[in-house]
């Protein structure tokens, strides 16, 4: 037997309207498999490095597909996770957890995360309505020690304001990381054409640090 759902307990509820499709960025040409659960769904991305990072050049450089760079595993060693950090991939990867300054401390935290300046993360959105402004967003991660700063550009047949975003969380009463929303508003043209967004990680830091890590688009 069906019953109807109960009305919202505020009013205001009732006349909100909810467009918004969401997206997850996850591990590059991940196959989703059909279920009867709820999830998002994935977007594919790419990923390169502008040279000299933060200039002119970050604006023409093409990512590629270049995935070789893998995300350390949980039960890679201390000295190896160590090297890691010290070292990074120049992309951005897909890390199912966080990247802690002491591989004990890692908790599940997925997203593509990139930890050094000029990693471009790039994506195709799915199609978007022409004409009006649309509100869109990515959530990003924020915390209080080595985030970095990046900026959001449309390309194709989208466009908008450059947003750039600064993940360093600097208030000195509260130690933790969390994810926000970013929204900004972006207007599609008319005809054929994709459209899509990019991410670069700037060498301009307020923490010291250049990690970037998304996990979700709107």
């Amino acid at each position: 037997l069906r019953e109807r759902l109960p009305p919202p307990l505020h009013k205001v509820n009732t006349a909100v309207e909810r467009p918004y499709a969401c997206y997850s960025l996850e591990k590059p040409y991940a196959i989703v498999p059909e279920s009867g659960t709820q999830r998002l769904l994935p977007l594919q991305w790419r990923t390169g490095l502008c040279d000299p990072p933060a200039t002119a050049d970050c604006r023409v450089a093409r990512p590629t597909n270049n995935v070789s760079a893998h995300c350390p595993s949980l039960g890679t060693s201390r000295a190896a996770y160590a090297a890691f950090l010290h070292a990074p991939p120049p992309a951005w990867i897909f890390c199912s957890h966080s990247l802690s300054p002491l591989q004990g401390q890692r908790k599940p935290s997925p997203g593509v995360v990139a930890l050094v300046a000029g990693a471009v993360l790039e994506f195709d959105l799915p199609d978007r309505r022409a004409g009006a402004p649309q509100s869109v967003g990515i959530e990003h991660l924020t915390s209080y020690e080595g985030m970095g700063t990046a900026e959001v550009e449309c390309r194709g047949v989208c466009h908008c304001d450059a947003q750039r975003i600064d993940a360093h969380a600097a208030a000195a009463s509260v130690r933790a990381s969390t994810w926000v929303w970013h929204t900004w508003e972006m207007e599609s043209s008319e005809g054929g054409g994709k459209c899509a967004l990019r991410l670069t990680v700037l060498a301009d830091t307020s923490s010291g640090g250049h990690k970037f890590k998304v996990r979700g688009f709107r």
